[in-house]
């Protein structure tokens, strides 16, 4: 669950994965921090279909929900697993790529999403879950999508505001992969980019092993009844030691926080910049090749990026061996 602002515009995206109980939470996130914008990856579709405030793509992976009414939305666009949404300074594209899909199918959506934007002189934002892995994001490793994905954002003169920290984690695993990008113009007056997460923000239940439970249950009664002598007289009393039996016998708690990953530290941090600033850099080269001079800077700015970035990759390949 992330949220940002932009030209006092305030977005909230989410990956529901089907849940109904997450749109519950985005709703009570949204009210919470007056947010304007909610962007939902695999939204419930019964939810989504029957609603007149959601727009949703044609195979019902993304939506979009503008909560404040003020804000003058010129045109929507439904596509195959994306939204388009045109506005005032700036167009929003909400996108979702699943991980079943091929690597043929994952191309045809970048250039589905590329055709879009160079199509229009706004600004853009461009959000949602692509299941890619880059470092430039805060994954471990590059994949084949996150390499693709941040060569055609640094051709479309757009940057990533993800700071590095995980967009979703359960039981020990972590990964970034739900990801904002803005035009570089707009990213100096994007603000508050925070990523607010739980345990299993989409809601979902644990499937919980029978036998630790009763265990667990067992003990707390039969401690009880030592200390108090007396039976358990109401339901709401039952309730609280199951409550608290599952958690004894299945580590749950309500809310554990998770840091920067343990390999991480001010040097990457420092490098990750640097190969930003490579990525702009060969952007600003890459827009003018009129003559040979230019094409020998767009060549070197390029390899210079190439450079900075395997020198990232070797950098965090150290860091996680000590």
């Amino acid at each position: 669950m992330n949220t940002a602002v932009f030209q006092n515009c305030r977005f909230l995206q989410i990956n529901a994965d089907r849940s109904k109980k997450a749109y519950d939470k985005a709703y009570l996130e949204a009210a919470k921090r007056e947010v304007d914008v909610i962007v939902a990856s695999e939204p419930n579709r019964h939810l989504v279909e029957n609603s007149r405030r959601w727009t949703v793509d044609r195979l019902r992976d993304v939506a979009i929900l503008v909560r404040n009414k003020t804000i003058r939305i010129a045109k929507a666009k439904s596509l195959e697993g994306a939204v388009l949404m045109e506005g005032e300074g700036y167009n929003i594209l909400a996108c979702y790529i699943s991980p079943n899909r091929t690597r043929q199918q994952f191309f045809q959506r970048l250039d589905t999403i590329q055709l879009e934007i160079n199509d229009a002189r706004k600004e853009w934002i461009l959000l949602g879950d692509f299941n890619d892995k880059s470092p430039e994001w805060g994954s471990q490793m590059e994949d084949y999508r996150g390499a693709a994905l941040s060569q055609m954002c640094a051709g479309l003169n757009m940057t990533v505001l993800n700071n590095g920290e995980p967009t979703f984690v359960r039981r020990g695993q972590w990964s970034c992969i739900d990801l904002t990008f803005v035009s570089v113009r707009l990213a100096t007056q994007a603000a508050n980019w925070q990523e607010r997460r739980k345990n299993d923000p989409t809601g979902r239940r644990k499937k919980l092993s029978k036998d630790p439970f009763l265990k667990a249950f067992e003990s707390l009664l039969e401690t009880r009844q030592r200390l108090s002598g007396d039976p358990i007289h109401t339901g709401e009393e039952i309730v609280r030691m199951m409550k608290k039996a599952c958690r004894k016998s299945h580590d749950i708690s309500e809310s554990q926080p998770l840091t920067q990953p343990y390999w991480w530290n001010s040097q990457l941090e420092e490098i990750r910049k640097d190969t930003i600033r490579s990525r702009r850099r060969a952007l600003r080269a890459n827009r003018k090749t009129e003559n040979n001079e230019r094409l020998e800077e767009q060549k070197a700015a390029w390899r210079e990026y190439k450079e900075v970035k395997k020198t990232l990759k070797k950098a965090i390949a150290r860091e996680k061996k000590n």
